[in-house]
């Protein structure tokens, strides 16, 4: 069985597909490692703090487990020491992955994380959720442009068409894994006023194309 490592953001479907793996009978980690929750869940005896040798342990229990991009700033050594092989997991909206990773945010708050009003202005005061606008922008350039260099990079899977990746991660797992597509949602799900949200997600490309 060839090892791999699940990487993306929170809500782009990186656990969807982790549990596609684990439903083909394959033996991949029930929950994130890295996650500060979970580290108690591993049975390792090195430093959490020494990533290769921690992921090294958690991947002598398990055929390959989920990280979210962040997590860990050595991701490509990790991949090397163990030879697992790297599987990018993305959305192609980027503005729905946005807004549902903001909804989220918003519930964690204990807010009502459906149909929001945007407002811009605010948010741009509140450096919570601009961090987190950024680097989900920051971290889709991550997996377009430099994941796919790494030496053990597998394949990156879209949310939306997970289907078109089933063969190709089989074949590399070794075992049929289905994958089902998840068409986006509307953005009016999210926001009572959208075209709100979308200018302001595009100042923010602009911005970063120098534009």
């Amino acid at each position: 069985m060839n090892k791999f490592i699940i990487c993306g953001q929170p809500r782009a479907g990186k656990t969807t597909v982790l549990n596609a793996i684990r439903d083909s009978g394959i033996n991949a980690c029930p929950f994130e490692p890295f996650w500060i929750e979970s580290r108690t869940k591993t049975n390792v005896i090195c430093s959490y703090y020494d990533h290769v040798a921690f992921s090294s342990s958690v991947l002598n229990q398990f055929d390959g487990f989920e990280i979210v991009l962040g997590h860990t700033q050595q991701l490509q050594e990790i991949c090397n020491a163990n030879n697992a092989g790297l599987i990018a997991v993305r959305r192609r909206d980027l503005y729905v992955h946005i807004a549902s990773y903001i909804m989220l945010l918003v519930g964690w708050a204990g807010g009502r994380n459906r149909n929001l009003c945007w407002n811009e202005d605010l948010i741009k005061k509140i450096p919570f959720f601009n961090h987190h606008i950024d680097k989900i922008i920051y971290n889709n350039w991550l997996i377009d442009n430099v994941i796919p260099t790494y030496k053990t990079y597998v394949l990156t899977i879209e949310y939306e068409n997970m289907s078109d990746s089933s063969d190709l991660l089989s074949t590399y797992l070794g075992k049929r894994i289905e994958l089902v597509n998840h068409p986006p949602v509307d953005l009016s799900h999210y926001f009572t006023n959208p075209d709100n949200f979308i200018f302001d997600i595009d100042q923010r490309l602009e911005q970063l194309h120098g534009q």
